[in-house]
């Protein structure tokens, strides 16, 4: 079985709480409901609604919606309105942390997780059999990635 889902930002840490609960409010007040309106319209009419946002975006220079590129080009319009149209035309989403996804595939009884590494949480299990242990073997494959494994026990 493989999956792609996305990742949840910001990771929690004690130390990055204040940032948890921006993120949480923006989701809440502005993500949410522009999602709610834009996956019932056309693209055409969501990209024409996003344009003044693009513009506002790159002015903050903050990336409010999220949909900014990376650094080395980070207000490419192409990419930028690829993103919204993802990001907004699809009326539910939601973002998982690994540790979350692997025990779907461990509830499941998948036991060998091969992890991606780009996107992030692009996972790819294969079935335990009768013998597996009761633990879920996670290997990381991406760019300098190789080889590389990690343990996970199962709950």
């Amino acid at each position: 079985m493989g999956i792609y889902v996305y990742e949840f930002h910001p990771l929690y840490s004690y130390e990055r709480q204040g940032l948890a609960l921006v993120a949480y409010l923006r989701s809440l007040f502005l993500i949410r409901p522009l999602r709610f309106v834009a996956s019932r319209l056309p693209a055409r009419v969501v990209h024409a609604l996003f344009v003044p946002l693009y513009y506002l975006d790159r002015l903050t220079v903050v990336g409010v919606l999220g949909c900014h590129g990376p650094a080395e080009d980070k207000w490419n319009k192409e990419h930028y309105f690829r993103v919204v149209i993802d990001r907004f035309k699809t009326r539910y989403a939601s973002e998982h942390q690994l540790e979350e996804v692997v025990s779907w595939f461990s509830d499941c009884d998948y036991r060998h997780v091969r992890l991606g590494g780009a996107p992030r949480l692009s996972l790819v299990g294969t079935k335990a059999d009768a013998a597996s242990p009761n633990s879920v073997t996670v290997e990381i494959a991406g760019p300098g990635e190789e080889g590389r494994s990690a343990g996970l026990e199962a709950s």
